[in-house]
């Protein structure tokens, strides 16, 4: 998702899709169109190698089957927020551009001057919050008449939600510097100080935003709704991912800006210290976060629901055939 947004991102701000904003959008006609492609491919494949049938009357099969359909569930939800995380930038960006007038670059410090930008940008953020019930709304009206249309809209809900996340990303680095007036609140401008302060500042206000929406889930009694809940969830801890995501990417500029020259040099120097970051931090994701997210444990605890009410009914089944043979036996026994 990540790589499919940044070279996405970058042809926006390239020739001649930086010629206009509508130009810029039609990146988005295209990552859009690139996408649905994967996913067809992906799901095509995924049928011809691990497609499970249930056979009527058989206990197993009907299990493996209902486990089946659970994994798939998780694994399209998993591919629409790896699009959405793509989409969403280049929506944002080019909505960015239309506000501006110019391109916008998706890496490196951002400032605006101009605080009626800053909030048309929020405005835009808060509008695809607002998308987000639109789209579930339509999905619980209408995505059990076809499979498709279900699949569409939930897409189309998780693309609402990335960019909000996307737009308030920006917004909040846009505001940000502007309030300080580029000045930073502390280090007297440094930008890498600042995207510190900025990551500290978003990470303690979301994770507070966070734990409430965890709070208001506890409560709600539909499926709708938490995964209404669910997904505001994921596009916070996104949030709080983008900004520690541009701290790393700055220090890593910096460290490979002053200790190389040649730009050839740069990108393999980049390239390395993004390898040993992925492999400092992949273990420790799949050991320690990865057990205890919430999709996992939801994941562990409706395969038990599944095979426990599979178990009851095959014991409620032989229960009854034992209670059955008695009655059958007594006839010919007289």
């Amino acid at each position: 998702g990540y790589l499919s947004a940044d070279a996405f991102g970058s042809m926006q701000e390239t020739p001649p899709w930086n010629a206009s904003a509508g130009a810029s959008g039609a990146i988005a006609g295209l990552s859009l169109v690139f996408w649905w492609v994967i996913i067809r491919l992906v799901g095509w494949i995924r049928y011809k190698a691990t497609h499970v049938k249930a056979q009527e009357g058989d206990r197993d099969s009907e299990l493996a089957f209902a486990v089946y359909k659970a994994w798939e569930a998780r694994v399209e939800a998993a591919e629409n927020e790896a699009a959405a995380f793509s989409i969403g930038l280049v929506l944002t960006q080019t909505v960015r551009f239309g506000i501006c007038g110019k391109p916008q670059h998706i890496h490196g410090v951002q400032k605006n001057p101009h605080s009626s930008q800053i909030n048309q940008l929020l405005f835009f953020g808060l509008a695809c919050g607002l998308f987000i019930w639109f789209f579930k709304f339509l999905s619980r009206k209408f995505g059990h008449y076809a499979d498709k249309i279900r699949r569409g809209l939930d897409l189309a809900c998780a693309m609402s939600a990335f960019t909000m996340a996307w737009s308030l990303h920006y917004w909040g680095r846009w505001r940000f510097w502007y309030a300080t007036m580029n000045k930073g609140l502390i280090g007297g401008g440094d930008v890498m100080t600042g995207q510190i302060v900025m990551a500290m500042f978003f990470s303690t206000v979301l994770s507070m935003v966070i734990l409430a929406l965890f709070r208001l889930r506890s409560s709600m009694a539909t499926p709708d709704n938490v995964e209404l809940v669910t997904i505001l969830i994921t596009a916070f801890n996104i949030l709080i991912g983008l900004a520690w995501q541009t701290c790393f990417q700055t220090a890593n500029e910096q460290v490979v800006g002053h200790l190389l020259e040649e730009s050839s040099h740069k990108a393999y120097g980049r390239s390395a210290i993004g390898a040993v970051l992925c492999i400092i931090v992949a273990p420790a994701w799949f050991i320690y976060i990865l057990p205890n997210s919430y999709f996992y444990e939801k994941e562990l605890a409706l395969f038990e629901e599944i095979k426990n009410k599979f178990m009851e009914e095959a014991k409620a089944g032989e229960e009854g055939q034992a209670a059955e043979e008695p009655a059958s036996a007594a006839p010919a026994s007289s």
